[in-house]
C-alpha cells in the first residue's frame, strides 16, 4: 500500500514538473514578450501596453474574433457529428468490431461529451 503511495507521489511530482516545464514557463515568456517591440533584428525594448493599445485599434479586430468564433462552432459540430456516426458504425457487429478500438480514438472526447 506504501509502494503504491510512492509511486503515485512520483508520478504527481513528474507531471507537475512537465506541467511547470512544458506550459507555465513558455507562457510566461510569451507574455513578456509580448510587453517588449522584440524582432529577430532588433533587440527589444519594454513598451508596455502599446503593442495592445495598437492591435486593439486597428479595424479588423472584430472581423477577425467573429471568423474565429465562427471556425470553433463549426468545427465542433463537424466533430460531434462524426463522433455520432462512427460511434453508431462502430457498436454494430460487423466487418468494423476487429477496428473498433483504433476507429474511434481520435474522436473519444467528442464522444464522451455525447455520452454524459
Amino acid at each position: 500500500m506504501r509502494a503504491g503511495k510512492a509511486l503515485r507521489r512520483i508520478w504527481c511530482s513528474r507531471l507537475l514538473f512537465l506541467l511547470t516545464i512544458g506550459i507555465l514557463v513558455p507562457l510566461f515568456v510569451a507574455i513578456f514578450y509580448s510587453f517588449t517591440d522584440l524582432t529577430l533584428r532588433i533587440r527589444g525594448w519594454m513598451v508596455g501596453f502599446q503593442n495592445y493599445h495598437r492591435h486593439l485599434r486597428q479595424s479588423g479586430l472584430l472581423a477577425l474574433g467573429r471568423i474565429t468564433i465562427r471556425y470553433a462552432f463549426i468545427a465542433t459540430a463537424v466533430e460531434m457529428v462524426l463522433a455520432c456516426v462512427s460511434r453508431s458504425l462502430l457498436n454494430h457487429e460487423s466487418a468494423f468490431a476487429v477496428s473498433a478500438p483504433g476507429a474511434h480514438f481520435p474522436l473519444m472526447i467528442a464522444t464522451r461529451q455525447l455520452v454524459r
